[in-house]
């Protein structure tokens, strides 16, 4: 296959799995939410949630891996000028580290909250509670740092959906 091809096939596939893990937050998010106010311990209705949200977070970060050491010709610059001062230029710095840096923390947060909910049977409810907050830390993490149309800068600026949309 076409190196190109396939930069640009996972690369839309990324943005995609973007707006799915939207969709699965806040399914985990409502589950916890209910799960804290009802004092109810991890059933198979937050499995079905959190099993899919974490595999696809997973497979997130593989493909985001994917394109920053392997495909993306940005990732690629950013990283080479981070020897020639580039953590001073806030678009290299977003792209040789930030992003890749909180979205790997967004990672361990989905799954340590699906961890602490899972395994909370004497306290249910703090459990829960625990769990969303971590959520909702990751949420705010992802909403910081996602390269969306309203960036700040235009370098970091990117379509909701690459290759589809925009």
């Amino acid at each position: 296959m076409d190196s190109n091809l396939l930069y640009s096939t996972v690369l839309v596939l990324h943005s995609v799995l973007r707006l799915a893990l939207v969709v699965l937050v806040l399914g985990a998010l409502w589950r916890a939410f209910s799960g804290w106010r009802a004092a109810r311990a991890y059933d198979a209705g937050d499995k079905a949630w959190w099993l899919p949200l974490t595999i696809v977070t997973d497979v997130q970060l593989t493909l985001g891996l994917l394109l920053y050491y392997v495909w993306s010709p940005t990732a690629a610059a950013a990283r080479a000028s981070l020897a020639d001062g580039g953590m001073k230029d806030p678009v290299q710095r977003f792209w040789a580290m930030e992003h890749m840096a909180s979205m790997i923390l967004v990672v361990v947060l989905v799954h340590v909250a699906k961890i602490i909910a899972r395994r909370s049977t004497v306290r249910p409810a703090r459990g829960q509670f625990t769990a969303m907050v971590l959520l909702l830390l990751g949420v705010a993490l992802v909403a910081k740092m996602t390269p969306w149309p309203w960036s700040k800068h235009e370098g970091i600026q990117r379509p909701i959906v690459r290759g589809v949309l925009g």
